[in-house]
């Protein structure tokens, strides 16, 4: 078994690696482990982001930067 990295650029190409999966032509990992990546460009979109932290863990967080706010006022 060979693996390789491969950016997605669109929603297509997804889809044609599921169908591929489904077939057992392929394997993919879980989502979950998947990394975020710089773009070539050097920005990220908020989409790139995406499940990188669970629900929780970001409610908890913007919960956090909240309360910071209020003490530097």
């Amino acid at each position: 078994m060979q693996s390789i990295i491969i950016d997605i650029v669109s929603k297509k190409a997804m889809k044609v690696l599921h169908e591929l999966a489904s077939n057992q032509l392929i394997k993919m990992p879980s989502e979950k482990r998947i990394e975020v990546k710089a773009s070539r460009s050097g920005t990220k979109k908020p989409s790139d982001y995406r499940g990188a932290i669970s629900k929780e863990s970001g409610k908890k967080l913007q919960d956090q930067i909240k309360r910071g706010r209020i003490e530097w006022e």
